[in-house]
């Protein structure tokens, strides 16, 4: 960085340096601090509370028209509403919680004019050697080091159990996929080409 101009890949750059710290830390090589965190009893109310808890809360069945308008909404600050109640729905319903999550991300919140928040995603930075991707790209190991970071991983996918309404992740997944690489090269200065996501047969089918 010169006379305050940025490159386009220095969020890239920046994560990398993260990264490697991390590796440093795990190995023992230096001690990073703990990571602050907000305490999850605080959360900020809004529009779109979240603060029922599965059993109190109301299922939502029916079809898509009966959500209203169903939209995703991008956080962009880790300190905001927003971002408190992404970690609460995370925390409360997914089997991974809320993080940490590795490397660049982005994260969103799917909500509905009739019912407020229906889950949330997360988008971060692809795993770094994944051996039945790499085949199925055909790529040697030049080619990954060079190209990976135009492959995004697709590491949270949340609807709340309680909204029950059949083929809303499939519509959601499209109005993700129709977002996420105009954000990501806003925010990184790069297209993604690639999705990838993982499955825990011992949950689901997919």
């Amino acid at each position: 960085e010169h006379f305050g101009w940025r490159s386009p890949n220095w969020r890239l750059k920046e994560v990398s340096c993260r990264v490697a710290l991390l590796k440093l830390h795990r190995g023992g090589r230096l001690t990073l601090p703990k990571i602050k965190q907000p305490p999850f009893g605080k959360f900020l109310k809004s529009d779109y509370s979240s603060s029922l808890t599965e059993e109190e809360a109301t299922v939502v069945q029916g079809g898509l028209s009966d959500l209203g308008e169903i939209g995703i909404v991008r956080i962009r600050s880790a300190d905001s509403v927003l971002s408190r109640q992404w970690n609460e729905l995370m925390n409360r319903y997914h089997y991974l919680g809320a993080g940490p999550l590795c490397g660049a991300q982005m994260r969103y919140l799917l909500k509905s004019s009739r019912y407020g928040l229906l889950g949330g995603f997360a988008f971060s930075a692809a795993a770094w050697r994944v051996a039945a991707r790499d085949r199925w790209i055909g790529w040697d190991k030049t080619d990954q080091e060079k190209n990976l970071h135009y492959v995004i991983c697709n590491s949270r996918f949340l609807i709340c159990p309680y909204i029950q309404v059949p083929h809303l992740a499939s519509h959601a997944l499209s109005l993700m996929v129709k977002q996420i690489g105009k954000d990501w090269n806003e925010r990184y200065g790069v297209m993604p080409m690639l999705i990838e996501t993982y499955v825990d047969r011992s949950r689901f089918k997919g």
